[in-house]
């Protein structure tokens, strides 16, 4: 009896360490991520900000949550802090998007910024010629998207 309650322990203690391990900082971004992605589409533009931010704080590579807070900012209509943070991504990863030079032409418009926005609406046009391996995952994702503008 006394054996079947070791066994019984130490298995206990063995399933505890295995899950009751920290999250590395990587995993704790991607969570952090998701949570901003579920506030994003609650339109709860704030809270997701917040959520990408802490995101970033642990994997600061995490692009995808710097375009989580530029959405974020164009659903509080704050189009500066929008296309800054769209610049922002262009100017660390060119290609990580070409959907995001559109955007960003938007949001000149949006501006009253004519001139920048036909400069980025050109941007992208030219970048449509390009292959979409060439846009990371964004690629083939964003072409469904492209056709619609």
């Amino acid at each position: 009896m006394r054996l079947f309650f070791l066994i019984i322990f130490y298995t206990f203690l063995h399933f505890s360490i295995l899950h009751g391990q920290p999250l590395s900082d990587s995993q704790k971004a991607v969570s952090f991520y998701r949570k901003g992605e579920d506030a994003l589409l609650k339109n709860k533009y704030k809270t997701a900000i917040q959520y990408f931010k802490l995101a970033i704080k642990l994997q600061p590579d995490l692009v995808a949550a710097e375009r989580g807070i530029g959405i974020s900012y164009e659903g509080l209509n704050d189009w500066y802090s929008a296309r800054q943070m769209y610049a922002s991504i262009i100017e660390k990863a060119p290609q990580f998007s070409r959907l995001l030079y559109y955007q960003i032409g938007e949001l000149y418009y949006k501006e009253g910024n004519y001139k920048r926005a036909i400069s980025y609406f050109e941007q992208f046009e030219r970048l449509q010629g390009l292959p979409l391996i060439q846009f990371t995952v964004n690629g083939e994702k964003e072409e469904i998207l492209e056709r619609e503008t």
